[in-house]
């Protein structure tokens, strides 16, 4: 996912040109690219997502295309629930997503999701 992020224009996207990222929003990429772990980052009010090599199994059939686009075009079937989660964590709320599921589409059949395996929500300062 590195040498995407590397290669991707940005430029065409909404998040703009990398050059003009915030500090903050470069050093959170940074931080999760590095990681082992499964990350992704949701950016800005449209939810614009980043995310790992360990992330990859969890967008399922969206990634690559899913890459810097908004959550609510690409997570479909799930959004609906997930939207005011997201909703809440930009208003500076911390949400708990304990025994809450999602039925998520990511590789052509319909499976029970945990949020907390789509999902772990923190507000970017």
């Amino acid at each position: 996912m590195g040498a995407m992020l590397r290669s991707k224009n940005w430029g065409e996207t909404k998040f703009g040109p990398m050059e003009e990222w915030a500090p903050s929003l470069l050093s959170m990429v940074s931080l999760l690219i590095h990681s082992t772990s499964p990350m992704a980052l949701w950016y800005g009010g449209e939810h614009l997502v980043i995310y790992n090599d360990g992330y990859i199994p969890v967008a399922g059939k969206r990634h690559p295309s899913c890459f810097g686009e908004s959550a609510a075009e690409y997570w479909g079937e799930a959004w609906s629930r997930m939207e005011s989660v997201f909703n809440d964590v930009m208003k500076g709320e911390t949400v708990t997503m304990e025994d809450s599921c999602v039925f998520v589409d990511r590789e052509n059949y319909t499976e029970v999701c945990p949020v907390s395996e789509c999902l772990t929500c923190r507000k970017l300062t």
